[in-house]
């Protein structure tokens, strides 16, 4: 009689257990390029959390889209890892991919968004190279890359 109580709670607390599934996204593509309003490289120099959203104050290294001119740029993402959060640490770099919602930049674990940390979890170096490989090549073409910490016009230089 135990048994199927216990398999019953365990099935009703997976049920109510909020989770985060992401389908890996595609190659980077023109069209995966063109889905984000924001694209940068920067450096992660405030966290908090406010509503039920982490707050990520990010300082723009490389601007590839969506930034032009601003140093500072600050992207929500949802708080909780089940809801899809992204957990950055204070001084990683990481390369942004975000969408515009209510003049927010918004992010979550199943954009393209990936640390730049070679330690940190979910670090994938094969994926990273190839954004940026792609990011460089597209952004040469139309000269939209932006070194803002310059204001130049460049390509992509890891730091």
């Amino acid at each position: 009689m135990i048994q199927p109580l216990l398999i019953a709670c365990l099935l009703a607390l997976q049920i109510n257990t909020p989770y985060c599934s992401c389908v890996p996204p595609p190659a980077m593509s023109d069209q995966q390029y063109d889905e984000y309003d924001l694209i940068v490289k920067g450096k992660i120099v405030s966290l908090s959390v406010k509503n039920g959203s982490r707050i990520i104050s990010v300082h723009v290294i490389t601007s590839y889209k969506g930034n032009s001119d601003k140093k500072l740029v600050i992207i929500k993402c949802p708080e909780q890892s089940g809801e899809c959060g992204i957990f950055p640490k204070i001084d990683e770099q990481w390369l942004f991919y975000a969408y515009t919602n209510k003049n927010t930049f918004t992010t979550h674990l199943c954009t393209r968004t990936r640390t730049m940390n070679p330690k940190a979890w979910g670090y994938n170096e094969e994926a990273l190279k190839d954004d940026l490989e792609f990011l460089e090549k597209k952004t040469k073409k139309s000269a939209q890359a932006v070194n803002v910490e310059e204001g130049l016009p460049m390509s992509i230089h890891h730091r």
